[in-house]
């Protein structure tokens, strides 16, 4: 995988959380990577950093909540949405 996928503005756009800074060496530079391109829905796997992003294992498994995973964009909606005072259950569109 190229250093691309893990540049710092990648790691930023999603929900921050450092592995690195909570569980010391052990998680520096500990991230999973999801698929732009489904292989699910026939993509053809690939190590292009067009088509991998790097996410938190948290992060993964909530794209992946339902059968056509859900965007980046829409999962940073969710955490934005989250993060506001009385937000709590606010739920935006995932489309």
């Amino acid at each position: 995988m190229t250093d691309a996928v893990f540049n710092a503005e990648n790691r930023r756009s999603r929900c921050d959380f450092d592995f690195g800074k909570a569980y010391g060496p052990i998680g520096k530079d500990f991230i999973h990577v999801h698929h732009l391109k489904e292989i699910a829905r026939g993509g053809i796997p690939s190590r292009s950093h067009h088509d991998l992003r790097p996410v938190c294992p948290n992060c993964r498994a909530i794209l992946h909540q339902r059968k056509l995973a859900y965007s980046i964009d829409a999962l940073k909606e969710l955490i934005h949405a989250q993060a506001q005072p009385g937000n709590s259950n606010a739920t935006p569109d995932l489309t």
